[in-house]
């Protein structure tokens, strides 16, 4: 990788604990137009996948619209959510952020989501295997249900938000674009020394390397949990770098705003019209 030297690969999982916020966190797709192995699906249109890693298998859910057809590529989100969704049920990390907005449009909504879900180990956060097994779930979301690699995206809330701004810097050309709600750059889960006089460099060398893919932020400027400098930051990096950014911060807005992030008018009409 080019930029600054921080290789995330081997430092991005430091201070697990720390990384996490105050969070929120089931049901389960119609079978009628999905692939034969959706033999579990059920009305609401959310099936339940697997994914192994090291050895264990960790649930995860994806939502297929009503619409699907194998003929036709549709878009993709990931979805990494909150800490409070933390757990092995493969359920909890669809009540609460994109998961209550999808739901609530199952009959119209147009992509297709996957939903990984954190385990919640002894030591902390499982952060490192969450990042593993979302890309592999997206992966094999993608590929099942005919995916198209050119209109994938990336949002998250709280945790999964800090997370995505990592997964976004390490993998750059594979999303079309980034929605974070309530997230900021975790300094000191990307390093072993403290934040202080490095953590500038750090977030810029994140920022950075996200390039040109466009993102729109969303904060509450009464976040007792995560500072809404954060974004405003982020923001003034990204128009500094020339970069496609759109923010919005709601006046009245704490910590727990992905319902008014995921219903923001023209949020999805504006991401699924990104393309790599």
């Amino acid at each position: 990788m080019t930029m600054p030297r921080l290789s995330l690969a081997p430092i991005v999982f430091v201070l697990l604990a720390a990384c996490t916020g105050r969070d929120h966190g089931p049901r389960t797709a119609h079978a009628a137009t999905l692939p034969p192995r959706t033999a579990t699906a059920t009305g609401d249109g959310f099936v339940m996948r697997t994914v192994r890693d090291g050895g264990v298998d960790y649930r995860y859910q994806v939502f297929v619209p009503r619409a699907y057809d194998a003929e036709r590529r549709l878009p993709v989100i990931l979805y990494l959510h909150g800490s409070g969704a933390m757990g092995t049920d493969g359920q909890q990390q669809t009540l609460a952020g994109l998961g209550e907005t999808v739901r609530a449009r199952r009959d119209s909504f147009p992509a297709i989501v996957v939903f990984p879900q954190a385990p919640k180990l002894e030591h902390g956060v499982g952060r490192a295997i969450f990042a593993r097994i979302a890309m592999r779930a997206l992966d094999d979301a993608t590929r099942e249900f005919h995916g198209d690699s050119a209109r994938t995206y990336l949002t998250g809330y709280s945790f999964g938000a800090k997370l995505g701004y990592e997964l976004l810097a390490e993998n750059p050309s594979r999303f079309a674009a980034y929605v974070p709600v309530s997230g900021e750059v975790c300094v000191v889960c990307l390093t072993d020394r403290p934040a202080g006089a490095n953590a500038d460099s750090v977030l810029h060398a994140v920022i950075q390397r996200a390039g040109p893919v466009p993102m729109w932020l969303f904060h509450g400027r009464r976040d007792g949990s995560i500072p809404v400098a954060s974004a405003r930051r982020i923001v003034r990096i990204r128009q500094d770098m020339g970069a496609p950014v759109r923010y919005t911060e709601l006046p009245d807005g704490t910590h727990d705003i992905w319902h008014e992030a995921y219903e923001t008018p023209g949020l999805f009409d504006w991401l699924l019209a990104q393309h790599r």
